[in-house]
């Protein structure tokens, strides 16, 4: 394992010079994705002037902290997202830098702590990627602002077991939709369940042209050709939020949000272990 991770520090720097070689469309369009530049909660929910996250939903801003509790052998900087049993609302927000119209990959670290039983919601750790085309509300505030959809569900909610499923809207606009999880798009089929109290790495392969992605979790494929949401009205995808929803009460945290860029992720699956390992080297 030390040689192993040796070998992919060296290679860290070698991706950052191909992504900036590759000019504006390989830049890393995210910061912070470690969490570490925020200094407390004040400070990830503050909207500064330069690019950082934020909280821009302005309901419950609290619902959203950052956390550095040994949560599943995690202690480093994290962001927590906690709204179970609370019907209000926190967006932990970004912008892309620059927008994003071609292909690029996006991972995250996600750890479901509880899901509340809440009528046929019954999910959790919301993650939205679009826009901020309607005025009025927070970016990817409504179902033509996500591209991409994504929702923990579970169909026997609560705080243990190993049946919590991904699921997906690939279309925003049927009415009761967004009401009932279940009949959302299952991501990876019923072979793919996730557990409580569990660290996973989700990695998004965004094909935004033809207007799919591939998931990821733990470096496996486990989707190809995921539909976004054909009520998408956005020709780019702008931001990435992850949300505490008053529709998805639930406890959840959230680690190392890394873009790779086209220019890395021509270097192809190897890439996909960098998530992963970030986590692990930060323990």
């Amino acid at each position: 394992m030390g040689t192993m991770k040796k070998a992919l520090r060296m290679c860290i720097p070698v991706l950052c010079v191909l992504a900036l070689s590759a000019g504006p469309a390989g830049a890393w369009i995210l910061v912070d994705g470690d969490f570490n530049a925020s200094a407390d909660s004040a400070d990830l929910r503050a909207n500064s002037p330069g690019q950082d996250w934020y909280e821009s939903r302005g309901d419950l801003q609290t619902l959203l902290t950052l956390n550095t509790d040994n949560i599943g052998g995690n202690s480093t900087k994290k962001a927590a997202l906690l709204n179970y049993g609370i019907a209000r609302n926190a967006y932990l927000t970004q912008e892309f830098s620059p927008a994003q119209t071609g292909r690029f990959m996006v991972g995250f670290d996600i750890y479901i702590d509880r899901i509340e039983n809440s009528g046929n919601y019954d999910r959790t750790g919301h993650v939205f990627i679009g826009n901020d085309s309607i005025t009025g509300n927070a970016p990817t505030g409504t179902g033509a602002e996500r591209f991409i959809c994504l929702a923990f569900y579970d169909p026997t909610p609560g705080t243990t077991g190993n049946d919590i499923q991904l699921r997906s809207i690939t279309n925003s606009a049927p009415t009761g939709m967004w009401a009932n999880t279940s009949q959302w798009y299952r991501i990876g089929g019923t072979g793919l369940t996730f557990s409580y109290d569990t660290w996973y790495s989700i990695m998004l392969d965004i094909n935004f042209p033809d207007k799919i992605y591939d998931v990821y979790v733990n470096n496996a494929l486990v989707a190809t050709g995921v539909a976004g949401n054909s009520a998408y009205t956005g020709n780019a995808l702008e931001y990435i939020s992850f949300i505490a929803d008053s529709d998805a009460r639930g406890d959840f945290y959230v680690d190392n949000v890394v873009p790779i860029p086209p220019a890395a992720w021509l270097l192809g699956s190897g890439l996909l272990g960098l998530v992963a390992l970030r986590r692990r080297m930060k323990k």
